[in-house]
């Protein structure tokens, strides 16, 4: 016969004022989080946050009938999801589906429905379910979630009857109007097989999340600060400052690569600076953390001041990631006004024409 009853975490009709919070769920039947019902039910002021989700059938399930019932002001909000329909239950099934998000049909009055700042990574039918009638579609907003399907043959969407890859994410955003903000890449996960879900160093959900999500916390499924630097993370864990990076950057003058040596303070390193050349092409590495950091430039050293001017351009990325902050540049034979750029979104930086001379510049990131 038909086994059910298989959910996680479930509010069956009447709910209100609930918070489902930090739990890490893994191998349900059916949905790990949900909230449903059939009835004269209301649901109201329902929050699922910093949950973590891996081999269940569905990670989140919502759906209420008839009409005549209410559900408001319920966020789906920095959870991650993984391998959903990889669990023990997924052959033993008579419906085997394999679903991040299952929005079954609904009825009821359903308005503020939210879900944001969520990794949804490999589901075996579709990361997104949703089938008619939908009551309140208008008002549910899916946005600045990151989806992944991997090597699996599973859908990024079945919606309404309509079937979407994930390489067909731009016409999913266009005829469904959701995910405006969202990406269709791999999290890159510290370790997913081994059910790590933190975010490696190059991870393209750092700093890709919404700062003004409803129910969005102060903290992660760790403890941990929820926004470190100015973005918030998508999915459960925020990857925090101290973390291994590698400090990226470039420093000409004149279009011409400079040379020279560059030394990188760090809180963690304590007084002693990580120091490498400049190479060839004017580019450095440095193996640093994912924190504050100034570096100081020593460009043209041993070079006699030649004649003319020109301006001293560059870039800085951690971890691939555009650095924001300042750049000052010091000369001896000028005025001890250093002169002053600021870091342009993409991690480049352009200061004014200056002597072709030795120079310090500080470098001040994030």
């Amino acid at each position: 016969g038909e086994l059910r009853y298989g959910n996680g975490v479930e509010f069956w009709n009447n709910a209100h004022d609930t918070l489902v919070e930090g739990c890490r769920l893994w191998e349900i039947y059916d949905a790990a989080l949900t909230t449903q019902g059939i009835g004269e039910s209301t649901k109201v002021n329902q929050i699922f946050r910093n949950n973590v989700v891996w081999r269940s059938e569905y990670c989140f399930e919502f759906w209420n009938h008839p009409a005549s019932a209410v559900s408001d002001n319920i966020h789906f909000v920095s959870n991650t999801c993984a391998f959903s329909g990889f669990g023990w239950g997924h052959e033993q099934r008579f419906d085997p589906s394999g679903r991040h998000i299952c929005l079954f049909s609904n009825t009821a009055q359903t308005t503020n429905l939210s879900i944001r700042n969520n990794i949804f990574f490999r589901a075996t039918s579709a990361a997104i379910f949703l089938t008619d009638p939908w009551t309140g579609l208008d008002s549910l907003v899916l946005d600045h979630n990151s989806y992944h399907q991997g090597d699996t043959d599973g859908l990024l969407a079945d919606w309404l009857g309509r079937s979407f890859r994930l390489d067909e994410f731009s016409a999913y955003q266009a005829e469904t109007g959701k995910d405006p903000s969202s990406l269709a890449s791999d999290p890159l996960f510290v370790a997913a097989d081994a059910a790590d879900f933190h975010l490696a160093p190059r991870s393209p959900c750092i700093d890709a999340g919404f700062n003004e999500a409803t129910g969005l916390a102060t903290t992660d499924a760790g403890g941990q600060p929820r926004v470190v630097h100015e973005v918030v993370d998508m999915g459960a864990y925020e990857r925090q400052a101290g973390f291994p990076a590698t400090l990226l950057g470039i420093v000409l003058q004149g279009g011409t690569p400079v040379t020279g040596e560059i030394a990188c303070f760090q809180a963690s390193q304590g007084a002693t600076p990580m120091r490498v050349p400049l190479g060839a092409d004017g580019s450095f590495r440095l193996e640093a953390f994912d924190e504050p950091f100034v570096c100081a430039t020593y460009g043209n050293r041993g070079q006699k001041p030649a004649t003319g001017a020109a301006p001293v351009t560059g870039g800085v990325w951690l971890d691939s990631r555009p650095v924001s902050g300042w750049v000052a540049l010091y000369q001896t034979r000028t005025a001890p006004e250093p002169a002053l750029a600021r870091i342009g979104p993409s991690g480049r930086y352009r200061l004014p024409p200056a002597p072709r001379q030795p120079f310090v510049a500080l470098t001040c990131g994030h």
